[in-house]
């Protein structure tokens, strides 16, 4: 598995000073399924690089679920909201829900105690919560998603 490293991105477009370039993240992705480069690339706040990706893939569960985190860190909700009603539930709803109660941010969970992505979302972009939760909860699910790819 690739790793992806602390620290975590943020929840908006901001590149960190430690993220790796689109070069460098290309190379750490080379011979890798697409989608799991533009997972790194949004690992490495590479917005623009990873929508792309995810455009080319349109209809692909996985990368729609990528789109949506993508549009999430602009930050711009009515898009990511837009990509999250084409996603359905959230692909690790369940995961997400643990990682959210464990992180006191069990409101962004529905009665079934998985995570809702449009609330999620919503708290991301209005900063109507813990950053620092949503930040950790953020790198869960972008390193799950990047587990699952790698499986994949």
């Amino acid at each position: 598995m690739l790793e992806l490293s602390d620290p975590v991105p943020g929840l908006g477009p901001e590149v960190r000073p430690e993220a790796l370039d689109e070069a460098a993240v290309a190379r750490l992705a080379q011979g890798q399924p697409d989608l799991l480069h533009a997972c790194l690339l949004l690992w490495h706040d590479r917005l623009e690089a990873a929508h792309a990706i995810v455009q080319r893939q349109e209809g692909d569960r996985m990368a729609d679920t990528l789109h949506a985190i993508m549009h999430r860190r602009e930050p711009d909700e009515g898009n990511s909201c837009y990509w999250w009603a084409r996603v359905g539930a959230h692909p690790l709803a369940a995961e997400l829900g643990a990682e959210a109660r464990r992180l006191g941010l069990a409101g962004l969970c529905g009665a079934d105690e998985a995570i809702e992505a449009k609330a999620m979302t919503r708290a991301c972009c209005r900063g109507s919560l813990s950053a620092e939760a949503l930040r950790a909860l953020q790198a869960c699910e972008i390193r799950l998603l990047a587990s699952r790819l790698v499986a994949s």
